[in-house]
């Protein structure tokens, strides 16, 4: 069985933001997957137009694309993993059944689970978002997380809950957003390794 896990980064970011999680994945035989999705159009200097064309679909499509990619690689579907709007993509691959585990890690909310708080307006002001299959989930969710607020993960965490498969849910009091590189956050990838041992 391959285990390889594609990670995809939140809006804004890039693959980099992986690094301290790849590292712990890495360590307990993981391939970590950490590509920066359209790396041609990120630029330090004078960002082209097309950029802020893009919309969550585009980002999606490129995520599916890879995870088809891999597929082929290893024989076997990747598990995903999303942070913020990654999440978010990671939960649309999951229903298509493109990849055989999902994890989304304080993902931004689809649907039907979002909540009206300021702190998410400020935080996300200029990001347009413009038959389910069922694999293993694990939502994850950061009490002090002022971006993707507490009470929308908790919603994600419910809608997998009521899947065929039913969802976990995992919930940190002393983290925030940047769940993926805070103190504490090699006992998230110590937890998060434990559920892929148990479920995958």
């Amino acid at each position: 069985m391959s285990k390889t896990l594609l990670m995809i980064h939140g809006v804004g970011c890039g693959g980099e933001v992986w690094d301290r999680m790849k590292r712990d994945f890495t360590m307990a035989g993981w391939t970590c997957e950490t590509p920066t999705l359209f790396p041609d159009l990120r630029t330090h200097d004078d960002p082209p137009a097309g950029l802020a064309d893009l919309t969550l679909q585009n980002y999606a499509d490129a995520a599916a694309e890879m995870a088809s990619k891999l597929t082929e690689r290893d024989g076997e579907k990747p598990v995903i993993i999303g942070h913020s709007m990654g999440g978010m993509i990671a939960q649309r691959l999951a229903e298509a059944g493109q990849v055989r585990g999902a994890i989304f890690l304080t993902p931004a909310q689809p649907k039907g689970c979002s909540v009206t708080d300021l702190r998410v307006v400020r935080t996300f002001w200029s990001v347009v978002i413009t038959g389910q299959k069922s694999v293993p989930t694990l939502t994850i969710g950061a009490k002090k997380d002022r971006a993707t607020v507490i009470k929308a993960v908790r919603k994600v965490g419910d809608k997998y809950a009521g899947a065929a498969v039913p969802g976990d849910y995992f919930e940190y009091a002393n983290h925030g957003h940047w769940i993926v590189d805070e103190p504490g956050t090699e006992q998230v990838s110590a937890d998060i390794l434990g559920w892929l041992d148990e479920k995958l």
